[in-house]
């Protein structure tokens, strides 16, 4: 039995190292290269450089910047590459295509419905919105939730 777990073994071993993961803090956020550093809570050295995305400075895609000072696991890949598998905290968010962002396209929409005009039997009303100051707060909302 112990030679068919032995042989089992074998064929299931990569030539890559085992994968693992560890806890840490997050000490400062690259978000031009979309990555962060992160400095383990079980006293090892700064890991610098760990992709928030796929790829290391991607450019479209769904990317999570971590908040600083917020705890995060790093699974790596080898040696020397790492990733942000979970977050404790999120500080913002990037949703884009090469072509356009959810940010643009929400503020896009903002614009417009602030810019609506309203036929009525006085004539068509002009902007801004009675309600223009609740739509430049939810404007600002976006802008601290979205990035980009």
């Amino acid at each position: 039995m112990s030679d068919l777990k032995e042989l089992i073994r074998q064929l299931a071993k990569d030539d890559q190292e085992e994968l693992y993961s560890v806890v840490g803090d997050v000490i400062e956020v690259q978000e031009a290269d979309r990555t962060v550093t992160v400095r383990p809570v079980n006293g090892g050295v700064d890991v610098f450089g760990v992709r928030l995305q796929a790829l290391q400075g991607g450019v479209s895609g769904l990317t999570v910047f971590p908040a600083v000072g917020s705890q995060v696991i790093v699974t790596f890949l080898n040696k020397y590459t790492g990733y942000v598998a979970a977050f404790t905290e999120v500080d913002g968010y990037i949703i884009e295509t090469p072509q356009e962002s959810l940010k643009d396209i929400l503020n896009d929409l903002i614009t417009a419905i602030g810019n609506i005009t309203v036929t009525t039997p006085q004539g068509p009303s002009t902007p801004p919105l009675l309600n223009k100051a609740e739509f430049d707060a939810i404007a600002l909302r976006l802008d601290n939730l979205l990035r980009g």
